[in-house]
């Protein structure tokens, strides 16, 4: 913002001065332009850090959703495990009655 500030003071004066502040003047005209290319660089930089907000949000959020449905299949897993020690228990049993 000041370096526009400047850039237009510049200008100003370049124009009091007439012929004489023609120098003064290229140099405010280039300090306008390269105010210009630092706001569109700044506008670009802020909309690629959007961008990268966003898809780190979508990361967490998946990874999210991948550790909800391990933790779904983990349990899954323990279950399946209780139920297969069960009928091991309960076919161990049955044996035992058969051979009685």
């Amino acid at each position: 913002m000041q370096m526009h500030i400047l850039s237009i003071n510049g200008s100003i004066e370049a124009a009091r001065a007439g012929e004489h502040g023609r120098a003064f003047a290229t140099v405010a005209n280039e300090m306008t332009h390269q105010v210009e290319i630092t706001k569109e660089f700044a506008a670009t930089i802020q909309h690629t850090v959007s961008e990268i907000k966003v898809a780190v949000n979508e990361v967490h959020l998946a990874i999210d959703d991948y550790r909800s449905k391990s933790e779904d299949q983990v349990s899954i897993i323990k279950d399946v495990h209780q139920m297969v020690d069960s009928l091991k228990h309960l076919m161990s049993n049955l044996q035992a009655t058969l051979k009685e």
